[in-house]
């Protein structure tokens, strides 16, 4: 049988996906998913979600669906880039762009490019 190194980073191979690793001598940390931004004073996020959040209590479907970067403004989601090669930029109802990379297309409700 012969494996495969996916990955150029030995750190990356030797994850098991759930456990946070840290490699001293190359400043690299991984995990599954991270947060960095603050609580408002309504008790909302804003900031920016990284990774994987699908084994999380969340509200957000597209973070449970999609592996990526997410952020945040008073708790509404203003951009996401996600691993399927689809994001968008803009709040839900407020000029919402969106990215297919799959299909070299974008679009708004108003325009499609």
């Amino acid at each position: 049988m012969c494996y495969e190194n996916k990955y150029q980073s030995g750190t990356i191979n030797a994850w098991n996906g759930k456990d946070i690793v840290t490699d001293d001598d190359t400043g690299t940390i991984i995990a599954s998913g991270f947060a960095a931004g603050r609580k408002e004073y309504d008790n909302t996020f804003s900031g920016v979600m990284l990774g994987d959040w699908s084994r999380t209590d969340n509200t957000h479907a597209v973070i449970a669906k999609n592996t990526g970067v997410y952020g945040f403004n008073y708790g509404a989601m203003s951009y996401a880039f996600k691993d399927d090669g689809t994001g968008f930029i803009g709040k839900d109802g407020r000029g919402r762009i969106y990215f297919d990379g799959n299909n070299a297309n974008i679009y708004s409700s108003e325009w499609l490019g």
